[in-house]
């Protein structure tokens, strides 16, 4: 169980750097997830994962 966990956690902070990454960029108004040109579905999906990912990743930082 604690190898499963520890494969999530390093999931979500990939995917939670990756969306910083992206909203950082959209400085110059580049979105690296709109480029594929992917279903607007895919997109929701993409973007849902993400913002799971950092939710998971800020309660990660307060549990003990």
């Amino acid at each position: 169980m604690a190898r499963k966990n520890k494969l999530l956690c390093k999931i979500a902070t990939v995917l939670s750097a990756l969306g910083a990454i992206n909203w950082g960029l959209g400085i110059w108004n580049i979105n690296l997830v709109e480029m594929w040109n992917f279903s607007s579905t895919i997109t929701n999906v993409i973007y849902g994962a993400i913002g799971l990912a950092g939710i998971y990743t800020i309660i990660g930082l307060f549990k003990k």
